[in-house]
């Protein structure tokens, strides 16, 4: 950190002093080599590395201030640029009365945070919760042992998990079951779709109305610039409370880390090397839940242990399609036709197409047989709000057909990103990119068009969850994305005879 050698030039061993005054920093120092024996940037780059690793970075911070005065503005830039708060820390607090105050501010927090769902998710486009549509899902370590019968553990996850070496002899659990296991670390794979978003985020909102351990949501994405710029975010400059309540929690093992979407953050930025120094400072005491989708995995650390989501039964997905249709004999009627064929089966079998299957039920059509065309119907009842009543269906996307060419065009372009979010300015350009002014004329431009999708559809999100302000976007689901470049990729083909 150049900002150390400024502060301290050529007095390095004033701010060593400093460190082993503290109880958090003495540990910091014993773990670099002699400062006056190693070259000055080399042992200010370990000790900020370091900080960071052990989630000292504000504390660090805070004592540069104290030591520096005059130099106040220049530690505050740098932490504005860390994603950090610019002011110090309180004091963690001591009584309960107290820790259970910050506690209840922090679950309304996290509430306000995860328990809506996308518009696309909700039935009939009424405001519904994680809560009301979640049904129980159940993990293994051992997908062989559901290698035959309704309940087998298929696709890429079962090949995966077998090259993992995961025997026979695994039990099916709960994800609460998993919580009460004396072992900590854990990475849970799942196929696109199976639902491991939503039993995260369940599993987080359950714990919030729990006594006892604190769970903190965050995406892989999020922890790349380290854990305390990624509870910074998450709290807000104005909690600063709140993040140094969290901090002290995790210090003290009662934290439970759900950690999502490690698939999903860019490789260059070393996010399993992240999670592994997580792990070695903090995985002893506190629970870190790792999710990922199989292809390409790789273990983070020999200490964690496998876990792979089980598709859902046959209980639970009645329970899942009747939040869509409300109809049991109906349902009924719909599972035993899809449950007559391996293909289909598959499809009831996937939380999220099967929540596909329910939208396009909803409104009365025939399901497809094939996922992609699938997604096609499902996509159309979502653009004509089909799948709602006529008195709260409001303004649809104007020239659906259109609008969704445009959105796989952009979405084929920035398929490459290994993030699921798209700064603004990035899909603005891949749109306009895409076409000509003359097939911007309904909207008017690019920017009128992504205001109007993520408004009248929810195939759009905007990062502050409402489009003023708004400087990134994503899609409700990976997939989405996913099929709508795949289907501007094939229309490109057709059309050059590829």
């Amino acid at each position: 950190m150049k900002l150390l050698q400024a502060l301290f030039p050529g007095a390095l061993w004033e701010l060593a002093q400093a460190l082993r005054g503290t109880s958090w920093g003495s540990s910091l120092v014993q773990r670099l080599p002699p400062h006056d024996h190693t070259p000055p940037a080399d042992w200010c780059h370990q000790l900020a590395e370091r900080a960071q690793a052990e989630g000292s970075l504000l504390k660090l911070l805070d004592l540069l201030r104290q030591l520096r005065e005059d130099r106040v503005a220049e530690i505050d830039a740098v932490a504005r640029s860390l994603g950090l708060p610019t002011q110090a820390p309180t004091a963690a607090p001591k009584d309960e009365a107290t820790r259970q105050r910050l506690r209840a501010r922090y679950a309304l927090r996290l509430n306000n945070r995860l328990l809506a769902l996308p518009d696309v998710f909700q039935p009939g486009g009424q405001p519904v919760s994680v809560e009301d549509v979640y049904v129980e899902l159940m993990l293994t370590d051992g997908p062989d042992a559901l290698a035959d019968g309704p309940d087998a553990l298929k696709g890429v996850t079962h090949r995966h998990m077998g090259k993992l070496g995961r025997g026979p002899s695994g039990e099916r659990r709960t994800m609460q079951e998993v919580l009460d296991d004396p072992h900590r670390l854990w990475t849970l794979l799942g196929d696109p779709g199976s639902g491991k978003t939503t039993l995260l985020r369940h599993a987080a909102l359950s714990l919030c109305q729990q006594p006892g351990r604190v769970p903190v949501y965050l995406t892989a994405s999020e922890l790349v610039e380290g854990l305390e710029p990624a509870l910074a975010r998450l709290l807000g400059d104005k909690h600063l409370d709140l993040l140094d309540w969290l901090i002290d929690e995790l210090h003290h093992g009662r934290v439970i880390l759900l950690i999502d979407g490690l698939d999903e953050a860019d490789p260059s930025r070393d996010p399993r090397g992240r999670l592994r120094d997580l792990s070695e400072r903090f995985g002893a005491e506190n629970t870190i839940i790792v999710a990922s989708r199989p292809i390409n995995f790789k273990p983070i650390a020999p200490t964690f242990q496998q876990l792979a989501l089980c598709p859902l039964d046959e209980a639970a997905q009645e329970r899942l399609l009747m939040r869509w249709i409300g109809d049991e004999v109906r349902v009924k009627g719909a599972l035993a036709r899809l449950r007559q064929t391996t293909r289909l089966r598959r499809l009831v079998e996937n939380p999220l197409l099967l929540t596909l299957a329910g939208l396009v039920l909803r409104e009365g059509g025939e399901l497809p047989t094939r996922r992609a065309d699938l997604y096609d119907r499902a996509l159309d009842v979502l653009v004509r709000k089909r799948h709602t009543s006529e008195e709260a269906r409001g303004p649809c996307l104007r020239l659906p057909e259109r609008a969704m060419a445009l959105l796989g065009g952009a979405a084929l372009r920035l398929h490459g990103a290994e993030a699921d979010v798209y700064p603004r300015e990035a899909l603005i350009a891949a749109l306009r990119a895409e076409a000509g002014w003359w097939r911007w004329r309904p909207w008017g431009g690019p920017e009128a068009f992504v205001a109007e999708v993520a408004e009248r559809t929810g195939l759009l999100i905007p990062d502050t969850g409402r489009l003023e302000g708004a400087k990134a976007f994503l899609f409700p689901h990976r997939t989405f994305r996913e099929h709508l470049a795949a289907t501007a990729l094939a229309a490109g083909l057709g059309r050059w005879g590829g």
